[in-house]
């Protein structure tokens, strides 16, 4: 029996900080810069996602500012991006995979009834998945295990005996262990 699919909730994490549309562009760029983040999402005081700002979007801002310095600065609502793919939370990790298996993102917002909750990458998902498999793997060798222990279980006191003398004294324990489960 294998566990459940895991959900995104169960491997997403918090967003590392949020913008809000009225912040000066020059400014969301240090905070980007000073989390070393790729980009972060832009929300409304209600937390409602508005878009993402990204590192991309920056260079765009600081190049028109660069030919003209009368566009010095502005508003981070005036380069973001707008939001394309969003995740829910109770999505399964293989239903998030194929949403980045679409796209170029490496990492993408988790929404709950619009609002921002987190965000998971495309490294989150791997992780989860790998743990997932491995769980599995040992569940399965657990119960090949128990079969087996349960096809070598003595049904006489002289098999006992026979049993008893050719086997380690650790595996011993684990047969009679699992007869009483």
């Amino acid at each position: 029996m294998t566990t459940p699919i895991p959900t995104v909730r169960s491997c997403m994490s918090p967003p590392l900080f949020k913008l809000y549309p009225d912040q000066d562009v020059f400014q969301a760029i240090k905070m980007l810069l000073g989390k070393g983040s790729s980009g972060a999402p832009v929300v409304d005081e209600q937390n409602h996602l508005l878009g993402i700002l990204t590192e991309k979007d920056c260079l765009r801002a600081v190049s028109v500012s660069a030919y003209d310095a009368s566009l010095l600065g502005g508003k981070v609502a005036d380069s973001m991006s707008p939001v394309r793919v969003t995740i829910d939370p109770d999505m399964d990790v293989f239903a998030a995979v194929h949403l980045f298996l679409e796209t170029n993102f490496n990492v993408l917002p988790v929404l709950e009834e619009g609002k921002i909750v987190g965000r998971v990458s495309r490294r989150d998902l791997l992780r989860k998945i790998r743990k997932w498999q491995t769980e599995n793997i040992r569940r399965k060798r657990r119960d090949q295990q128990a079969i087996e222990a349960e096809q070598h279980r003595p049904s006489s006191i002289e098999a006992m005996q026979k049993m008893v003398g050719s086997h380690k004294k650790e595996q011993v324990a684990e047969i009679f262990h699992k007869s009483q489960e």
